[in-house]
This record gives structure tokens, sequence and C-alpha cells, in this order.
């Protein structure tokens, strides 16, 4: 299953989830949600964020949609 793509951008840049929040302007629990999937929008003002720092807009919201239904068809098989 290929990894959230908001969480591998910070783990390749080696910064906390706070360090994030703090530079993109959302909370702490914005960025947890987000890796964890609990939420199914990336919210806009990290997504503001990664796209002035060079990341494709597009791109990342299409990763993270596929990588939430990843996640959740892997909990349905449990079932």
């Amino acid at each position: 299953m290929p990894q959230n793509p908001i969480k591998q951008i910070r783990e390749e840049k080696e910064v906390t989830q706070h360090e994030l929040a703090l530079a993109s302007d959302v909370s702490v629990s914005t960025i947890r949600n987000i890796e964890n999937g609990e939420v199914k929008e990336i919210n806009e003002n990290l997504l503001n964020f990664l796209e002035d720092k060079g990341y494709n807009r597009e791109k990342l919201v299409k990763e993270y949609k596929t990588w939430l239904q990843e996640k959740k068809e892997e909990i349905e098989d449990k079932f």
C-alpha cells in the first residue's frame, strides 16, 4: 500500500507534525488527522503551502484520495 503523500513529504523533509503545522498555518491536529486518513480532503492552507514549495497540488490530491481508498479497502477486507 502506498504511503500517505503528506506524511511522506514531512518525513522526507525531516520535520515534525508541529513544524509542518506552524509553517503551513494549520493546527497540529489537522496534520495528524490528514496523516491518519481521518479527513477526506487535504486542508486548503496546507495545499497552498506545499504548492508554493513546488509540489503539484493535483498530484497530491490524487495520491491522497488513492491512499484513502486503499486504506478503506484494506479495512473492509478484514470483515
